[in-house]
């Protein structure tokens, strides 16, 4: 066999040690919650696998006498993984050396054994010094492998060893180098590949614990902040009954005024903490939609009159019968879009539309709508709106309270229902807010066919 057909062979063998590569990377990820030592065994068992698959197909630069990827892949073992990969890798590729025969078997068994040494050399030497694989060591690696298997051959008698070794002196050295490299440097970027996956992971976990932890925080240091400032506000109100001055009086509205805002501002944020905590748990019992709707519209009556707009709403007939549905976080969700359809509307109406789709005897789909004439959201700030401490155009939000929280909770609480919040621009102008319901009838309905 000529030098040009022994190459060509042995880049056979590299190329199954390539694709060998991806099969190393999903079974070393598979193996990550083992130990080391199992972990190094069963890369050995693939790097030996690998080895047997070069060897189906042999190289022989003479009777008996075998050359191809096996030294590479062996060495590989070891300076990857370690004492037990390269043991196992070593011991299956002797096997099938053995099964071979022919007069090169002692040459090739030692050329083998040799290679496994030489790689957990290497690899010792890595992890006393703490360095990263480079390029230069896989070279290194890779003239090692080559010379040693080179002097194997020299265990043959003296007329077969000597012709074969000046004939590749330079052709083996200069694959198995390559071979090296290429395959050195396919491995190692799987095993970076792997590692980085899996610091992203931890990182991921880390993160999201202490995010866990901050929301439990936050939600008991806010509860127990509202729990003595719903003290204030009831103190204020009860005071503002009293015989004051004038300026007593003005104080104490400024008092209740302020408090009654902060409360707002910390009843948001225990709920945020509570959704980011991933305690919320949706509760269904029997809701009477025009008894909810109501006491909505009477609890904004005052505050729409101040404004000087009108507050109305609008049920379906069918949706008088009781459903089951979560009616605090419906009415949470219906208060947060009516307060802040009230809040940016100077003039005109605000309304709650309630119709039903989708009508069986079993389970209606309620169309939740809150419509005001105010100003409307530009299209750029739709997305960006429902999500936490995140409103519109700043001009416009500036000069009203509240942290943007609102939104975030009510899209929160809507899909925790099964539903999903939705905007969209008034015709010619305000807000529409809008989420699908699918609830189920405490009874039959009356008027459904």
């Amino acid at each position: 066999m000529d030098s040009l057909e022994l190459q060509l062979n042995l880049w056979r063998n590299i190329a199954l040690v390539s694709i060998a590569v991806f099969v190393y990377g999903f079974f070393l990820h598979k193996l990550e919650p083992f130990d080391v030592k199992f972990r190094s065994l069963i890369t050995g068992i693939l790097f030996g696998s690998v080895g047997l698959l070069g060897m189906l197909a042999p190289v022989e630069v003479g009777p008996g006498i075998i050359v191809d990827g096996r030294v590479i892949i062996t060495g590989l073992s070891g300076f990857f993984s370690g004492g037990p990969a390269a043991l196992m890798c070593t011991l299956m590729v002797v096997l099938y050396r053995f099964y071979l025969g022919g007069q090169g078997v002692w040459a090739g068994v030692g050329a083998i054994s040799t290679a496994g040494l030489v790689g957990v050399l290497f690899w010792r030497a890595r992890a006393r010094r703490e360095s990263s694989i480079s390029t230069f060591h896989l070279l290194f690696l890779g003239l090692c492998l080559s010379f040693q298997a080179l002097l194997w051959t020299f265990t043959l008698p003296w007329n077969v060893a000597w012709p074969i070794f000046k004939t590749y002196l330079v052709p083996i050295p200069i694959s198995y180098v390559l071979g090296t490299l290429l395959c050195g440097h396919l491995f190692l970027f799987e095993t970076r590949r792997l590692k980085m996956e899996q610091h992203l992971k931890e990182a991921k976990i880390k993160a999201e614990e202490a995010s866990h932890h901050k929301s439990l925080f936050l939600a008991n240091v806010s509860h127990e902040i509202r729990t003595p400032l719903n003290g204030i506000v009831g103190a204020a109100e009860v005071l503002s009954l009293t015989e004051l001055s004038d300026d007593q009086r003005r104080m104490v509205g400024i008092l209740n005024r302020g408090s009654s805002i902060l409360l707002s501002l910390i009843s948001d944020l225990l709920d945020l903490s509570r959704i980011e905590a991933g305690v919320v748990v949706v509760e269904n019992k029997l809701v009477s939609f025009p008894e909810l709707i109501k006491g909505i519209v009477e609890l904004f009556s005052l505050q729409a009159e101040k404004k000087g707009l009108a507050l109305k709403y609008k049920i379906s007939p069918i949706l008088d019968n009781k459903v089951f549905a979560d009616e605090q976080k419906l009415l949470q969700s219906l208060t947060n879009l009516v307060g802040n359809a009230i809040k940016f509307t100077e003039s005109g109406m605000v309304s709650i539309e309630l119709s039903a789709e989708n009508i069986s005897t079993h389970d209606v789909s309620v169309r939740f709508t809150v419509l005001d004439t105010g100003p409307g959201i530009a299209n750029i700030h739709h997305e960006k709106i429902f999500k936490p401490f995140q409103q519109g155009d700043i001009s416009t939000t500036k000069k009203h309270e509240g942290m943007g929280l609102g939104l975030a909770i009510a899209q929160q609480f809507v899909q925790a229902m099964g539903g999903q919040l939705e905007l969209k621009n008034g015709i010619p102008h305000g807000t529409q807010f809008s989420f699908t319901l699918t609830l189920q009838w405490a009874q039959k309905p009356r008027s459904a066919s």
